[in-house]
């Protein structure tokens, strides 16, 4: 789990104080280009189908800039793993994939590492997590699993424990 260290931008409004953290600065200076997938792998054994299953999902974010370059790229790592009842070590879905988010804007040399890796671990993975919902739906489909629907990512959630959602249970999803 990445370490959070909070910079604090003051923003004086209306007699009140609001302490915002660094990263939101360069998540106001910057325009989301493009969103690309750069890698993916997906993984079912025939124990997928049989039952409800919990899964848990892995997310890592890497921020990488380029010299007088106005970009930012984001690479975002995600993982679906859901174990198996009987070996909790052995995986019966795997679904993996990265996405390469490119932020453009006018004075990203200005910010610090800590502050870039920051807005990647939060705003970089908030951006991608659409894209990994829609990437899971689709590969559980072509599986010939009920179609998974990960859940929203709520910006509170980054900084806090995952949860174990279950995956749809394969009976009752074919009766509907």
């Amino acid at each position: 789990m990445t370490k959070r260290v909070s910079h604090k931008v003051t923003v004086a409004r209306s007699k009140m104080v609001v302490e915002k953290p660094a990263w939101v600065a360069v998540a106001n200076s910057v325009q989301l280009q493009d969103v690309r997938l750069i890698d993916s792998t997906s993984h079912v054994e025939p124990e997928a189908i049989k039952g409800k299953k919990s899964y848990e999902i892995e997310r890592s974010a890497k921020v990488e800039t380029s010299g007088e370059s106005p970009l930012i790229m984001v690479f975002a790592r995600f993982r679906l793993h859901a174990p198996s009842e009987e070996d909790p070590k052995k995986s019966v879905l795997d679904i993996g994939a990265s996405f390469l988010l490119v932020y453009k804007g006018e004075d990203v040399k200005g910010f610090d590492k800590e502050t870039l890796e920051e807005f990647a671990d939060i705003n970089g993975l908030f951006n991608a997590w659409p894209y990994w919902r829609e990437f899971v739906q689709n590969v559980t489909t072509r599986m010939g699993l009920p179609p998974l629907t990960v859940p929203v990512l709520r910006v509170g959630t980054l900084t806090t424990e995952r949860r174990s959602p279950q995956l749809p249970d394969a009976a009752a999803a074919q009766l509907t």
